[in-house]
């Protein structure tokens, strides 16, 4: 890739094909200490799906030739809510605003061409250039969620607890939202806020399953079911390439929600990957033991 030191780049918009993949591999190769699986993960499905819409910005460069130097997707779902995901931007053309008309770009895409209502997307309270970009363009936020890094938000003592090893059951995709449709609206707003499930960086709406198992192939769910048949807690497990991510929605009462943990914990450790990140959602007021490594947001513009 040629540098340009132009400051008003020229610029052009195209959607992204399978033959782009040697350059979005270029443009993510610094990503995450250069640990990105958005090319291998995420850009195929981008590829493949009819729900999504992948974008490049193009440069023209020094040499008087155009090549990719940024990337981004929009998700359509069946709620009316277009979602951003995957923004990235070669090193060699950072802090030229090509995240802003990357922003902008699908911005009027999603209302002139998609029609859609309202747009999401997930950052991190530490991705600073992120907000700003989202405060610029109007978005709000609208769930904030905290994350450990390769731990739980407690030490997990099976000796300080009351502990019954296996006490979740595993379930699939459609139970679980069957389970959380049929709870009261008090309970199910606690429990899922804003009725939508979070997973690896985006939240999915309990009434469009299929995005999720369109993007999600390799999922586990295990829930905490009352013995009136009532879904308590539950957690979802993402098997992804180079670690796991848990999701636990835990029960609002602090033991229970410790059980929910030490059990998972003990699900965690037969897996092969030992990295795993955990995401705790729902509300609950106890206080945890560790301070969170972040926290997610959820931003969301209205149409």
């Amino acid at each position: 890739m040629t540098m340009t030191n132009d400051s008003t780049l020229d610029t052009k918009f195209r959607r992204l094909e399978s033959s782009d993949l040697p350059a979005v591999k270029d443009i993510c190769s610094d990503v995450y200490d250069g640990r990105d699986t958005l090319p291998t993960t995420l850009f195929p499905k981008w590829i493949e799906s009819e729900s999504s819409f992948p974008f490049g910005v193009e440069v023209l460069n020094s040499s008087g030739s155009y090549e990719l130097a940024g990337i981004a997707n929009i998700a359509t779902t069946k709620t009316g809510i277009a979602w951003f995901q995957g923004l990235r931007v070669h090193r060699n053309y950072r802090r030229m605003r090509l995240a802003e008309k990357l922003h902008d770009h699908r911005i009027y895409f999603c209302k002139h061409s998609l029609n859609a209502s309202r747009i999401q997307y997930v950052t991190n309270e530490k991705n600073t250039p992120a907000r700003k970009l989202a405060e610029k363009f109007g978005f709000r936020l609208i769930a904030k969620a905290p994350f450990w890094d390769d731990c739980f938000p407690f030490s997990l003592d099976p000796h300080q607890h009351e502990y019954t090893e296996s006490s979740l059951v595993t379930i699939s995709l459609l139970e679980l939202i069957s389970m959380i449709s049929q709870l009261d609206p008090s309970v199910r707003d606690s429990l899922v806020p804003n009725s939508a499930l979070y997973m690896d960086f985006a939240y999915h709406h309990i009434s469009d399953p299929e995005s999720v198992l369109e993007k999600h192939e390799k999922l586990s769910i295990y829930a905490e079911i009352s013995p009136d048949k009532k879904l308590r807690s539950f957690s979802i497990i993402i098997l992804n390439p180079n670690y796991n991510t848990t999701v636990i929605n835990p029960n609002a009462d602090k033991n229970s929600a410790i059980l929910h943990m030490l059990n998972i914990r003990q699900v965690l450790s037969k897996l092969e990957k030992k990295h795993f990140d955990v995401h705790l959602q729902g509300k609950f007021d106890f206080e945890v033991e560790k301070q969170p490594d972040n926290y997610t947001l959820l931003m969301d513009l209205v149409l």
